[in-house]
């Protein structure tokens, strides 16, 4: 009975249109080596390892890491209001949208960056506590 269960969530996984965060960073050219470069761009940790890097931190500091929900990256910044915070980052490939938007706002954004300076987000070099922490896995 598992193997007949997982042979049907596979299958089921490989019907989906959407690719996974990995596939996403790897399909798009910002999301590829120039996105490598950004020393705010954290493939490397999870949600929690992200709040606990962010919530000693200036507000305004931020990371980019992954996210579980397909064609998103997770924003995960430091509110002066509500202190660690998350938000989806979506990635749009379509005839009538092609960009990035929050969350599930209308106003798309050509590129990564684009989305990321309509933010009140500091773009400092990355603290030295980013070199620190490690993390693995994304949630």
């Amino acid at each position: 009975a598992d193997a007949g269960a997982a042979a049907a969530a596979a299958a089921a996984a490989a019907s989906t249109d959407a690719p996974p965060p990995a596939a996403l960073v790897e399909q798009h050219p910002m999301l590829g080596e120039q996105l490598d470069a950004m020393s705010w761009h954290r493939p490397d940790l999870n949600r929690r390892t992200a709040e606990s890097l962010l919530c000693t931190q200036p507000v305004g500091t931020f990371v980019v890491r992954p996210s579980s929900q397909p064609n998103c990256l997770a924003l995960s910044h430091n509110d002066q209001k509500y202190g660690v915070g998350h938000m989806l980052l979506r990635r749009w490939q379509a005839a009538e949208r092609t960009g990035y938007s929050k969350e599930s706002e209308q106003t798309t954004y050509d590129t990564m960056l684009l989305l990321l300076h309509s933010l009140p987000l500091r773009f400092e070099p990355a603290v030295a506590a980013c070199e620190r922490i490690g993390g693995a896995g994304a949630d």
